[in-house]
């Protein structure tokens, strides 16, 4: 008996490999299948005493090429070949040698897998010999080439490997028929390129107007498509918590970028927002929100005049606030000021009223410190020598007018008369309208006028030389 064992078909390449194509649209991410396969699988092997030739035809199978359009590279097209599987036609192999024959059944022939590490191209071979199975993995020993044509949808690859088997027949001690003979194995496919059809509508992607949705007819299918956020109501018209547009390329499914034109600040009452999306074809569809304000927001003040510190009573200049609102128009701005300030701290209160009648509050702290003295007169009346009139004033109020340990009322009018003694009497009430009458001592007669903080001043009751 003499046995022999063949070695099938094994082919290798590269992760990806590089054939002109026919002009076609750009990548895409999903992969093409080739089907309808037809070729041969033709062995040539040098055997003792003889040589085989055999021809099987392909009967099935298919190719899968990934991305189903290729990658642009330089000019060509670059294709990944992730999946190879190939089944040829069952055939029988014989030959003898002296007393020694051998004939052996294949089935099931070459059931292909591609794997494709980095660098190397790999074919594992699966067939049945007398109802065996045997697996092998090859390396081809020239290049593997084909050609696939985008435009018609055709590919064909021709794989040409080498081989060298090992005989043995005769043997007890030693062996009559011991050595190793060269043979090769040479794959011609063809096939038909079957490109994606994702919608299962009968037209590949690469020629659907819209390769997602099923439009057998080609109809025009909207794309993008978007869905504007619900109507909204807002208390602000500065607000913009809008919601959240959808949109989708339902044609494509590639990214879409959404945009609105809603204003920086709306108006109070409804207003329409356009949403807009736009795919990466540059095509566009629209959407419409409504949102309503209705203004609740009181408005901010910018500016509130610091506090003042004074040292008198009366007006101060209080400076002016300022305030912004949300909505369109300008805040009234009035405040509490009294007009009039006395000692003490006075707190004015700002308010800014938007035109929905809204408000904020504010407030200033006017501080005054009383230092400036009461000013006093005392004048002699006419004809001279008949009286004086005593007079003073305080803005922070009428002072208190004092001669010596008397209080001279505000306007009154009063008699002095300068004596010897040192001192201040009062003599009497003189005359019907009770005009008090003062002696004093020399330089005595002098009003002394002292305000509610304590400041003080004179005036001397003289009458001029």
């Amino acid at each position: 008996m003499m046995k022999t064992k063949w070695m099938l078909l094994v082919a290798a390449g590269t992760s990806g490999f590089m054939l002109t194509a026919g002009a076609a649209r750009g990548a895409d991410l999903q992969s093409a299948i080739v089907t309808s396969l037809t070729g041969t699988l033709k062995i040539e092997q040098d055997i003792p005493c003889g040589h085989v030739s055999r021809t099987p035809a392909v009967t099935g199978g298919e190719i899968v090429l990934t991305p189903a359009e290729g990658i642009d590279v330089a000019g060509n097209k670059l294709f990944a070949l992730t999946q190879l599987t190939v089944f040829f036609a069952n055939f029988t192999a014989s030959g003898s040698c002296g007393p020694f024959g051998e004939t052996d059944n294949y089935t099931g022939v070459g059931a292909h897998t591609f794997t494709i590490p980095k660098t190397d191209f790999l074919l594992q071979v699966a067939d049945f010999i007398n109802g065996s199975i045997e697996h092998s993995l090859k390396k081809p020993n020239a290049a593997v080439t084909g050609s696939i044509d985008l435009t018609n949808g055709t590919l064909s690859m021709h794989v040409v490997t080498a081989q060298t088997i090992h005989f043995e027949a005769g043997c007890f001690i030693v062996c009559v028929i011991d050595e190793d003979d060269d043979g090769t194995m040479t794959t011609d496919v063809t096939g038909t390129i079957v490109f994606p059809d994702t919608d299962h509508d009968g037209v590949p992607d690469r020629s659907d107007n819209c390769r997602f949705v099923a439009n057998a007819d080609q109809s025009p299918v909207p794309t993008p498509t978007i869905t504007a956020p619900p109507p909204v109501t807002l208390h602000s018209c500065l607000d913009h918590h809008l919601g959240i547009a959808n949109a989708a390329d339902v044609c494509d499914g590639g990214p879409v970028t959404v945009s609105n034109n809603a204003p920086a600040q709306f108006l109070t009452g409804p207003n329409s927002v356009k949403w807009t999306a736009v795919d990466g074809k540059s095509r566009s569809a629209d959407a419409f929100q409504t949102v309503t304000i209705v203004d609740t927001t009181n408005p901010t003040f910018t500016f509130v005049p610091l506090d003042i510190h004074v040292f008198d009573c009366g007006p101060v200049a209080l400076g002016a606030a300022t305030a912004i609102d949300d909505c369109a128009g300008i805040p009234t701005i009035t405040n509490n000021s009294p007009g009039y300030f006395y000692v003490g701290t006075t707190v004015v209160t700002w308010k800014a009223t938007d035109l929905a009648g809204n408000f904020n509050t504010a407030t200033q702290n006017v501080i005054v410190v009383d230092t400036v003295p009461p000013t006093v007169a005392c004048t002699p009346t006419s004809p001279l020598g008949t009286a004086f009139i005593v007079t003073g004033f305080d803005a922070c109020g009428e002072p208190v007018l004092t001669l010596g340990s008397y209080v001279i009322g505000n306007g009154e009018q009063i008699k002095i008369e300068e004596v010897g003694q040192a001192g201040i009497r009062l003599q009497n009430s003189v005359g019907k309208d009770g005009i008090r009458k003062f002696f004093v001592g020399k330089g005595q007669g002098v009003i002394l006028a002292t305000d509610g903080s304590g400041n003080t001043s004179t005036a001397a009751c003289t009458y001029p030389k």
